[in-house]
């Protein structure tokens, strides 16, 4: 959310690397994944977090999601939801 391409590619074989061995090991243990959307309530990030690349990963592994806003105050619990 905080990185927008200013400390690192996230397309960089490395972080790609860390991201399926991470994906795995959730996958391995039954875990579930946690999109949020504080990102973008707060004007961080223009997408969901993790972003559409990881997303497309996690659904293709067909590991289960769930969805919050991240709230920090009562008043983010629905922000981004239609």
């Amino acid at each position: 959310m905080y990185n927008r391409n200013r400390y690192f590619s996230e397309e960089s074989d490395w972080y790609v690397e860390l991201i399926d061995e991470t994906l795995g090991l959730i996958r391995e243990n039954q875990c579930v994944v946690e999109v949020n959307t504080r990102g973008m309530y707060k004007k961080r990030s223009e997408s969901l977090f993790p972003g559409p690349a990881i997303l497309e990963k996690i659904l293709e592994l067909k590991i289960p999601i769930t969805l919050s806003s991240d709230a920090h105050k009562p008043n983010e619990l629905f922000a981004a939801f239609p």
